[in-house]
């Protein structure tokens, strides 16, 4: 599923490089130990020099640039929990429990 989203990107000592980058993601949703996770399949950024929006795929390039940002973006989208609800919700997935550590808690897809 393609969602179109915005983050700082940043340097390892919190100086931000890109404020408010916007970016289009190929998100799946998979499973780790019974919990939903968001998996990135491609990442693409706004091309700026054009007037319409378009987006330019950094994912599997070989520009050392194009990789950094690629995974630095994979990594914030996967630890983006605002992200992952959407996604959850879109594929129509819902849990009943009684919180995260019910250990009858389950996870059902809507029919």
């Amino acid at each position: 599923m393609l969602y179109t989203t915005a983050y700082d990107v940043c340097t390892d000592s919190g100086a931000i490089l890109f404020p408010d980058l916007d970016v289009r993601l190929d998100v799946s949703l998979e499973w780790d130990n019974g919990e939903p996770v968001v998996s990135v399949d491609e990442v693409q950024v706004r091309d700026w020099q054009h007037k319409h929006e378009t987006f330019v795929t950094v994912s599997g390039r070989d520009d050392p640039l194009c990789r950094w940002l690629s995974d630095f973006i994979s990594a914030c989208a996967e630890r983006d929990d605002e992200l992952r609800r959407q996604l959850v919700d879109d594929e129509g997935w819902s849990y009943s429990g009684r919180g995260s550590n019910d250990p009858d808690g389950y996870w059902r897809r809507a029919s």
